[in-house]
Parts: C-alpha cells; structure tokens; sequence
C-alpha cells in the first residue's frame, strides 16, 4: 500500500514537472517567428463600389511589423500599397489606423525590443513609416498611439506631410492621471515632448482632429490618446462642443472589453487593472453621451 502510494506521488509530481513544462513551451510558442509565407497579392479581391465613398480602419498590424523588422520581408509595405493602390476604386476617403503600428515600439530608446525578438524599436518604426508614407498625396490617414507604440511616433509622423491635414494637434496634457514613466513630463522649454532625433515638439500627434467635408456631409475626425488623461478628456469635449453640426468619428486603440462593454474602473477584466489613464466609461460620462454628433 505504501508503495501504490508513492508511486502514485511520484506520478502526480512527473506529470505537475510535465504540465508545468508544457506551460512554459506552450507560453514560449507565440513569441517563435517562423520563415514567413509572402502574402497571397489579392489581385481576385472583388468589392462593392455601389456607394459615393468609403473609409478604411486598419487594427493593430505589429506582428506583421515585428516580422518585417526582424526578417527583412515587406507584409506592410505591400498592405499599404494595396490601400494605396486601390483607394480610387473604393472611393476612399480617409483611411484610420487605429493603433499598435510597432509591437515593441514603447521601449527606451537604449533598450532592444526584448529578448523574444531583440530588435531595436527604431527598426519598426522605420518599417511603419516607410509603409504608411505611401498613402501621403493619395489619400489622407489618421493615427493613433496604442499600448505597444509609444510617443517616438512625433519623430516619425510630426512632419509635414502628415501634420498639414489637421486643424489641430493636442499635448500630453499632464496631470495626476497621465500615464507614468516620465515621458509626459514637459521640460522647462514647454515641450510636450522631446526627441533626440527631431529636437522640440509644442504639440503632439497622438491627439489630433479635423474637420471635412464629403459630399456634403460635414465630419469631424478626432483622434485620442492610449490610456488618456483629464486633460485629454477635457480637450475632446471642447473639441466636439465647437462642431455639433459636424458628424464626429472618434478614434482610439482601447475602448470596449471583449464582451461589448465599456472599460470600467471596477473590472476586473483581463488587462484592465494595467489602464493608468480613464477608462472609456469615464469617457462616456464626462464627455461622449453628452454630445448628440
């Protein structure tokens, strides 16, 4: 009887070692890139026209970026070429990136992207721009900062060719509620933020809006900050106030759970504890529902 009874110890510890094991190997698995598949050329992607025009959303393309930063290939390059290419048949209008360009683009600029990958964030960024880019003279586009992106994007997009569509760019808006890290922290030169690779930046482009006006139908295109602050919530509501005429887009990287809801300070749902900015409920109520545009 002892001896059933170690042996059955033993086993249940063999297959705890085991699970654990499988654990860990299943966890490592997603971080494993694999020599790519060049993408399938969609030359045979038919869609309906019957329409006067048309907008496009593009979500979270870092793995493809990661990949092309570490491997060489061009998945995002040929995906923007394809928008670019195919935005006068679609009679598209503005194209909305909604966030996660870079997978590991939040980094310090001394750290490599991680140890999975152990590519510097620069490299990715260098990728996203020289993709998106294509889009510049035909057909203009809007972003937005995601949880893996981080403010670097002004070095990349707080040009020109970029920041000429909008009426207006917005700040970081420190207050108690911004992100921490100390990058919305502003120096004693009044900038919302500072790069070594392209000096000084009074405004930022990750909380931008316009106005347009598409056959006929006048439309206002915010976009909003990752995480906001209360500074970022008072500036979209003043925002929406001056154009109640104007039909408002508003994009974001993080707004409803997987169930539909939107983020609450009491959910205790997957990543929401890690949110240091207010959540999209708090957005609701302060400032969405309160707007009929």
């Amino acid at each position: 009887m002892k001896r059933t009874k170690k042996i059955v110890s033993l086993f249940c510890v063999v297959a705890m070692v085991l699970s654990m094991f499988a654990v860990i190997i299943a966890s490592a698995a997603e971080y494993v890139i694999e020599k790519p598949v060049e993408p399938s050329k969609w030359e045979n992607a038919h869609f309906d026209t019957d329409h006067a025009y048309s907008f496009a959303f593009v979500g979270d393309p870092q793995f493809i970026t990661i990949g092309d930063a570490l491997l060489g290939t061009e998945k995002l390059q040929y995906q923007f070429k394809y928008i670019a290419d195919t935005a006068e048949e679609r009679k598209l209008e503005h194209v909305f990136v909604l966030g996660d360009m870079t997978d590991w683009g939040y980094r310090n600029d001394s750290n490599l992207a991680g140890m999975h990958y152990n590519v510097p964030k620069t490299e990715e960024w260098k990728v996203v721009k020289r993709a998106i880019s294509q889009l510049d003279g035909v057909v203009n586009y809007s972003l937005v900062r995601g949880n893996h992106d981080d403010y670097i994007m002004d070095d990349y997009f707080n040009v020109p060719e970029y920041t000429d569509q909008f009426e207006g760019c917005g700040g970081f808006y420190v207050d108690l509620n911004a992100k921490q890290g100390g990058r919305e922290v502003m120096n004693p030169d009044n900038c919302i933020y500072w790069s070594a690779v392209t000096g000084c930046h009074k405004e930022s482009v990750v909380n931008s809006w316009k106005t347009v006006e598409i056959y006929g139908t006048k439309y206002l295109f915010i976009t909003y900050d990752y995480n906001p602050s209360a500074g970022v919530i008072n500036w979209l509501d003043e925002i929406l106030g001056k154009y109640p005429d104007h039909k408002a887009i508003i994009t974001t990287h993080s707004y409803l759970l997987e169930s539909g809801k939107r983020m609450n300070p009491e959910d205790d749902t997957g990543n929401t504890n890690s949110y240091r900015g207010l959540t999209s409920e708090i957005l609701w109520e302060r400032v969405f529902k309160k707007h009929a545009n």
